[in-house]
């Protein structure tokens, strides 16, 4: 029976088209859950002001145990996870929301939040069996155990094919002896519940589910890091570990798959979180600009000040309209939703780290003294362009899964044009394709007249992106995995795609539904992201082909072979 292929928004721009289906209109939280949600919120608002000290958590490194017994008694460590198994049933929009109110109060909460949920308990909502489920979930939901996801090892960073761990069974079969270590395991010192992949002996990676208390697991160490202090980051040590053959997550070598599925999750977590930060950020900056008075005047009437929280403004609209689109169409199963996650958390990482050093700089010597707040934000913000795979890793799987599917059909081709008349059906097809693509572009229909403009350039630049992508994939066939720096340019098209479409449909959904006199501040968000996304996907476009990449490499290749001297010059 042949595989069913899942729908992908960024896929179908690689090739040109829009899913418009998908997108418009833009979705919308159902008002029951919406109810459920506001209340839980206003209860951890209340909580978190009386009751938690960032600062202190910060200099302490821990996060006190009466904090997590809030979030487990308002359902938050099961926000997402269904109510048989001790979790309160939300959907994913309302475990973006949890996401973003922890990262407003605390970085490293939302650290946290994100490893116990999105990354252990998920992997096993969604990969372990039914006697898995009822086992461990409970006591995740329930805060009784801590979750946490061990992948990364010192060797196996990025490149988590080349883990070591091993996991070998025993002579009868009921066990598996896993031995090895991983290192940054966010939540780690718990001691709670852990996700471990391992290689087992046919050279497979496997997934298991191991208990803290299992004999010969210790946790080594805890990292000291630039920031999310209070987060626990830490060594685990598997020291002959004996873990029951029941406890394999999915089938034996699906390890692989099944960990990049479970980060799918984490990065999109990641990303609301972010969006959370960046909304609290672009606030406190704004009040802080319009007390602030120099010259006479309060700072936020200067037009550099002006442009700084615009800046700030447009790019959480963006952030948080990519985020709940993707949230909406990640629990579907006909959708991938993959490359979407990896958009969002690429931009919303990076969309972070510039509102946070646009924040410190209008706060100006302020946001560099430890008794405000600018200075600790900016430390938690940097590991976001980091872990759930670096940016550039993301952008790399944007880009070469983005256009695999156009290689394979310009593969199939290939063969076909070798024998024409037994393929002639494929032939057409291309054809016709290419006709199409050539001489028309993608339509969006219905769309406000005041956002016309946007609908143009939205619809010239997905033209553009799948007439592009196709002629790379023909000029560098197999060598394209070779050529990252054109990866990077065709994913940062994709991306700003993707945040374009999610902020159009946004704009125009609130525009039919409360008019656009009341949107009048939602449009202008649009226009200026629109704006912002056109001037870098043309300068990604210019440089496709017209580049100094080979300039750059021999800059590379000289200060790495010379040991990077301090003086260039004589």
């Amino acid at each position: 029976m042949e595989k069913k292929v899942k729908v992908s928004i960024t896929k179908s721009l690689f090739d040109g088209h829009i899913e418009e289906n998908l997108v418009f209109p833009f979705p919308q939280q159902k008002e029951e859950e919406k109810e459920i949600l506001e209340e839980l919120l206003k209860s951890w608002n209340r909580f978190s002001k009386e009751k938690i000290n960032p600062s202190r958590m910060d200099e302490e490194g821990r996060i006190p145990e009466n904090i997590i017994k809030e979030m487990a008694n308002l359902g938050f460590l099961g926000i997402s996870i269904p109510e048989e198994y001790g979790g309160a049933g939300l959907s994913q929009w309302a475990n973006c929301q949890v996401m973003e109110a922890l990262a407003v109060t605390d970085a490293s909460l939302a650290t946290f939040f994100g490893a116990h949920l999105s990354l252990c308990s998920k992997g096993i909502l969604y990969h372990g069996t039914e006697e898995q489920k009822k086992k461990f979930l409970p006591l995740l939901t329930g805060g009784e155990k801590i979750g946490a996801y061990a992948l990364t090892e010192a060797s196996a960073g990025s490149d988590p094919s080349s883990i070591k761990t091993s996991a070998k069974t025993t002579e009868d079969g009921k066990y598996y002896i896993l031995n090895g270590t991983k290192q940054f395991i966010t939540n780690g010192g718990y001691k709670g519940i852990y996700l471990v992949f391992a290689r087992t002996e046919d050279d497979k990676i496997t997934g298991f589910i191991v208990p803290g208390d299992s004999e010969g697991l210790t946790v080594s160490k805890e990292e000291k890091k630039m920031g999310i202090k209070a987060s626990s980051t830490s060594e685990i040590v598997l020291d002959n570990v004996k873990v029951p053959s029941e406890n394999m997550l999915g089938d034996k070598g699906h390890g692989m798959r099944i960990a990049l599925e479970i980060l799918d999750w984490g990065r999109l977590g990641l990303a609301a979180g972010c969006t959370g930060g960046a909304k609290a950020l672009t606030r406190m900056a704004s009040e802080y600009a319009s007390q602030r008075v120099q010259f006479g005047s309060p700072i936020s009437n200067f037009e550099l000040i002006k442009k700084k929280i615009a800046h700030m403004a447009f790019l959480s609209y963006a952030m948080e309209s990519m985020v709940y689109l993707t949230a909406s169409i990640s629990e579907n199963p006909d959708f991938d939703f993959s490359l979407e996650s990896s958009i969002c958390k690429t931009f919303c990482s990076e969309g972070l780290w510039e509102i946070a050093n646009e924040a410190l700089q209008i706060a100006g010597g302020y946001g560099y003294i430890e008794e405000y707040p600018y200075e600790k934000v900016v430390r938690d913000a940097r590991i976001n362009t980091i872990f759930e795979g670096t940016n550039e890793i993301q952008r790399m799987f944007i880009s070469l899964y983005g256009i695999k599917e156009i290689g394979d059909y310009l593969k199939r081709l290939g063969k076909a044009l070798q024998s024409p008349f037994s393929s002639l059906g494929v032939i057409k097809d291309f054809a016709l394709k290419e006709v199409k693509k050539r001489i028309s572009k993608e339509k969006i229909e219905g769309i406000s007249n005041v956002l016309k403009r946007e609908r143009k350039i939205l619809e010239d630049y997905v033209h553009e992106l799948g007439l592009r992508a196709e002629g790379i994939i023909k000029k560098y066939g197999k060598k394209i995995v070779e050529r990252e720096y054109i990866q990077e340019r065709l994913s940062d098209i994709a991306i700003y795609l993707y945040g374009m479409l999610a902020t159009l449909s946004r704009t125009d959904t609130l525009i039919k539904t409360k008019g656009k006199e009341a949107c009048r501040h939602e449009i202008n968000l649009c226009k200026a992201f629109f704006f912002h996304a056109r001037k870098h996907i043309r300068h990604r476009l210019s440089y496709l082909e017209r580049n100094i990449d080979k300039t750059w490499s021999s800059i590379s290749d000289w200060v790495v072979e010379n040991k990077a001297p301090y003086r260039f010059f004589l």
